[in-house]
């Protein structure tokens, strides 16, 4: 069935094509006034379902924002080998929802979205709501890629689905403000760039909450794969945050948690190394948790970090668990904890990283302010120099082997 067959199928059944609003496929003149009536046109929200805008295989530039308006339920899909590009600083797609309308949802599926010339100041998608009275309207991406903005979502106060997606050279990918909740991101792969998620809230009190990162790869970021603030509910799992870059992002960490609450760390690659020199790990941290409470870190491989877990504030270690984890080669600690109390270091497994020395240790938590803290049942595989605690710690039932082969 050809393309066009294919949008006459569809156009039974509530659905907007592009093309019959004068959108050019070629990408010589501008597209953005005919997506913008095609919108216009798909009024809603329809009985039930979406309302759809169909989007052929092409090249479609945009040379200002497209904007969907409050009370739309509505489904753009690309058919074939569909881009949305620009080469200005814009917003490419646009919902600012007003205090007293109704709600919108829009649901992108199989297209490419591209700010080319450089990131400038350039957003792929801006999705917000007012307050959090009105925080209920919903952007979903699936089959999606995305290349070169600054930002490529921007979300505050509204709730989100990504999945199946590719997103290259944009300085964020997603940025989220306060507001931001019920964000679920699934099976992304990230490139390039300064960060994945950066999510900050600097008010917190629960109002920004519940972050799933589900077998999502973050690579070669100068500054943070994930990196949260002031956040309840963060899920991070089955997934790869393998910070690389070319140094330039010293001190930066894979995962960075500021001030979050009810965080699960699980099964994730964590490495901070980078490709520069003369240190690959420029001083970098694996997951860098900073007053950050009720936080589990379980079944990860943590390698190749300055530190692989950095715990600090006066109630960073409340109720944290590590436990079940693998470190490898992390270069000064493979945990130390500063100014915390009451976390549980529970059988990991630690190498016995080369050139480790009196100074540095696989578990330092004899800090100045550290206290509570409990470990036990860990293998430490050879280690010279292993845990150093402080009075009001209990250590019991690690073991001390050769390393493994």
């Amino acid at each position: 069935m050809t393309s066009k067959a294919f949008d006459n199928v569809i156009a039974l059944n509530n659905a907007v094509n592009v093309l019959s609003f004068g959108a050019d496929r070629t990408g010589a003149t501008a597209s953005h006034a005919a997506f913008q009536a095609a919108v216009d046109a798909a009024s809603g929200p329809p009985a039930n379902g979406f309302t759809h805008v169909i989007v052929p295989a092409g090249n479609y530039r945009f040379d200002a924002k497209v904007t969907i308006p409050d009370g739309r339920r509505m489904k753009w899909q690309g058919l074939g080998d569909a881009r949305l590009f620009t080469n200005s600083n814009i917003v490419m797609i646009e919902h600012i929802r007003g205090s007293s309308a109704n709600w919108s949802r829009l649901f992108l599926e199989n297209l490419w979205l591209q700010k080319l010339g450089g990131a400038g100041s350039a957003i792929g998608i801006n999705w917000q709501g007012p307050d959090s009275t009105y925080d209920d309207s919903r952007l979903e991406m699936t089959h999606c890629e995305m290349r070169g903005f600054w930002r490529g979502v921007s979300m505050g106060y509204a709730s989100g689905a990504f999945s199946q997606a590719y997103h290259v050279d944009n300085l964020t990918d997603f940025f989220f403000t306060r507001g931001a909740s019920f964000i679920n991101l699934e099976n992304i792969t990230s490139l390039n760039g300064d960060y994945f998620v950066y999510a900050d809230d600097t008010v917190g009190g629960g109002i920004s909450n519940t972050l799933n990162v589900l077998q999502c790869v973050s690579v070669f970021k100068q500054q943070t794969d994930i990196r949260m603030r002031g956040w309840d509910a963060v899920n991070v799992q089955n997934g790869g945050c393998d910070l690389g870059g070319s140094g330039s992002g010293a001190g930066q960490s894979a995962i960075y948690l500021q001030s979050c609450t009810n965080v699960n760390i699980a099964n994730q690659y964590v490495s901070s190394a980078t490709t520069g020199s003369p240190n690959p790990r420029d001083n970098r941290s694996g997951i860098n948790l900073l007053n950050s409470q009720v936080t589990h870190i379980i079944g990860n491989r943590i390698v190749d970090n300055a530190h692989g877990v950095l715990v600090t504030g006066p109630s960073g270690g409340a109720n944290t668990l590590i436990q079940g984890n693998s470190f490898r080669n992390n270069q000064l600690n493979h945990i130390i904890a500063v100014d915390s109390a009451g976390g549980r270091v529970l059988g990991n497994s630690f190498d016995n990283t080369p050139n480790r020395t009196s100074t540095n240790f696989e578990v330092y938590l004899n800090v100045a302010g550290n206290t509570g803290w409990s470990v036990s049942n860990n293998l430490f595989e050879g280690a010279s120099y292993s845990i150093v605690t402080g009075g009001n710690d209990n250590v019991g039932n690690n073991i001390w082997s050769e390393p493994l082969p």
